[in-house]
């Protein structure tokens, strides 16, 4: 389905959608997924999320760590007059699958820390932290 503000393309959804904090607040602050293709405001309902193995229902999304492995177990994004309606996972999934960059989370040995730093950078990546 396409819409006048953002393009969004169908994706699988077999498996449940992971991702880290820092990911998903990013989704949130893209004002150009937040209004429907008539500038109607969305927003998100019954939104239920497994942070660092613990079930959260309605959470602060501002509050979570960037750091945190954050499971999509159900939510629905919609708009006040209908036109809009899908399911958090879906909506989320087709946000990541547009973006021209992505950020990861990984654990490495301390003392490689600095050739990880100059990797990333020869891949045209920025070390964030």
């Amino acid at each position: 389905m396409a819409y006048s503000h953002i393009e969004l393309r169908d994706v699988n959804m077999s498996e449940i959608v992971k991702t880290t904090g820092a990911d998903l607040k990013a989704f949130y602050k893209d004002e150009r997924y937040w209004v429907d293709s008539k500038g109607a405001a969305l927003w998100h309902d019954d939104v239920l999320l497994k942070i660092n193995g613990e079930d959260v229902s309605e959470p602060d999304i501002n509050s979570i760590a960037d750091d945190a492995v954050i499971e999509i177990l159900s939510g629905m994004i919609m708009s006040k007059n209908d036109s809009f309606r899908e399911s958090l996972d879906e909506y989320f999934t087709k946000w990541k699958f547009a973006q021209t960059h992505t950020g990861v989370v990984c654990g490495i040995p301390r003392d490689k820390l600095e050739e990880f730093k100059v990797l990333v950078a020869e891949m045209g990546g920025k070390f964030l932290a």
